[in-house]
């Protein structure tokens, strides 16, 4: 029974190694997808005043950034009033016209959630490689 013991001594390590670095991960994770949609606001051009490109940044104060469940969620985005009605379009004053949605916010979560599970996944493969010994 040894070996037995000896893997779940392993995986109980690997597990302690995990709650340690998933917040890690996690945090990662929000501050590549704020990086990201400031990299979609300027290459669809939306800067006007700067204020909606930096309130993609982390401490300014209208950054949403915060961690939950002991950092194994979090949440990363803009409290800025008018970042919705870019991304998801809306009517203009007295619905004379609808200006188009251009899903920015949209565009950079599907683009950093294509790169960023390559990466995760690295990151966990070295968790255990490096608990392992392999």
């Amino acid at each position: 029974m040894n070996g037995f013991d000896d893997f779940a001594r392993d995986m109980d390590r690997i597990r302690k190694d995990f709650d340690q670095e998933i917040p890690l991960i996690m945090e990662a994770v929000g501050a590549e997808l704020l990086a990201e949609t400031r990299k979609e606001i300027v290459r669809q051009q939306l800067v006007d005043t700067r204020d909606m490109l930096n309130s993609f940044s982390l401490g300014n104060s209208f950054n949403i950034f915060e961690k939950r469940k002991g950092g194994y969620e979090v949440e990363a985005g803009t409290g800025n009033p008018y970042a919705i009605f870019v991304n998801e379009g809306h009517w203009t004053v007295g619905r004379k016209s609808f200006v188009e949605p251009t899903h920015f916010f949209d565009i950079a979560q599907s683009i950093a959630e294509q790169y960023m599970a390559v990466g995760i996944m690295k990151r966990i493969d070295g968790t255990i490689k490096r608990r392992l010994g392999g």
